[in-house]
């Protein structure tokens, strides 16, 4: 355990578990840099999605949706080349997808929906050879699917 609130397992999950008033500084993603999973249950994190998403270079699933995240998805997002599952799903994320999102390219599950994400879809996303499942609906792009 990293903390009373942060814990990985054996397995390399790290599961963060509830608490009020959580914001992303609290968690300090430099100690999770060997997590492969990443899930968190319960939390009221408010603010913006760290770009130091991309130093989580052995990451293979993150669930972080139903909060209150926002801002952009950092584009250091495209780092994490291990990445299977990408659940951002119901925030207030906002301006486009960016194009590193398409360097995915082990992803077989995206979840985007119900953000305020905006602009062009990135043909990039055209990248993921293996993405089964893609949910963008509820946003405010535009565009095709590539």
């Amino acid at each position: 355990k990293l903390s009373k609130d942060i814990e990985i397992t054996e397995e390399g999950k790290c599961i963060v578990f509830g608490k009020k008033c959580l914001s992303p500084d609290n968690i300090k993603l430099n100690n999770l840099n060997c997590a492969v999973e990443i899930y968190m249950y319960e939390c009221e994190i408010e603010g913006p999605l760290l770009k130091e998403v991309g130093c989580l270079t052995y990451l293979k699933v993150m669930k972080v949706s139903n909060f209150r995240l926002s801002g952009t998805i950092p584009k250091d997002i495209g780092n994490l080349i291990f990445l299977e599952s990408l659940n951002l799903s119901d925030n207030n994320l906002t301006s486009p997808i960016p194009s590193d999102i398409g360097n995915l390219t082990r992803l077989k599950l995206l979840m985007l929906s119900n953000n305020q994400l905006s602009g062009n879809i990135p043909e990039q996303i055209g990248n993921l050879i293996q993405l089964e499942m893609l949910y963008l609906n509820n946003n405010l792009l535009e565009g095709c699917i590539p």
